[in-house]
């Protein structure tokens, strides 16, 4: 003889089969679950200390202290400097722009020679550089002078006065400027 337990596990053993195979009762047609896939790559630089490697053939790669990058990056130019999201090159008369996927867009700087040594501000839409106005065969200037550079435009406006020694009372800042003069985008470039 069967027992009350024996017969229900039994028919809770049938109902799951039959549930199982589609069979009987209210079967609801359910959708598949969905497959588990791997998330995108990062699309921010690692944090950590970032240095330009020279390499044999010319330009630089850059290497970071916070572990892989999620590009390869290499390039030519006179100075770096990084956020999450991309890093900017200074190249002679122009801007790079490369984000953390390895896109580039290159930013032309009208007017303004020898950029140099790109500083970015906190919001990552100006970077401080610092250039000359004077073109390649004209007598160069002792010191570059500081200049802000909006990187949506490529527009730029002194932010020194010209020939300023970096270290002249006049030109030193400490930090970004903050004063409702300096927070605007930059001036149109003299051309």
């Amino acid at each position: 003889m069967i027992t009350a337990r024996v017969a229900a596990i039994v028919a809770a053993a049938l109902v799951s089969i039959l549930l199982a195979s589609g069979c009987g009762g209210d079967a609801v047609d359910e959708a598949p679950l969905p497959v588990p896939t791997a998330s995108p790559p990062s699309a921010t630089f690692p944090p950590g200390i970032f240095l330009a490697l020279a390499e044999p053939e010319g330009g630089a790669s850059l290497w970071s202290s916070g572990g892989e990058l999620p590009a390869n990056l290499r390039f030519f130019g006179q100075g770096f400097d990084v956020r999450d999201e991309f890093i900017v090159i200074a190249e002679e008369r122009e801007l790079v722009v490369l984000t953390a996927r390895g896109k580039e867009r290159r930013i032309p700087i009208d007017g303004l020679h020898a950029i140099a040594r790109p500083s970015l501000s906190p919001d990552g839409r100006f970077v401080a550089v610092q250039a000359t106005e004077r073109p390649p065969g004209e007598e160069q200037p002792q010191f570059l002078t500081i200049y802000m550079i909006d990187l949506e435009t490529g527009d730029w406006r002194r932010a020194a006065p010209i020939m300023a020694s970096p270290s002249a009372p006049t030109s030193r800042r400490s930090g970004w400027p903050t004063d409702a003069s300096h927070t605007g985008p930059p001036k149109a470039s003299a051309s």
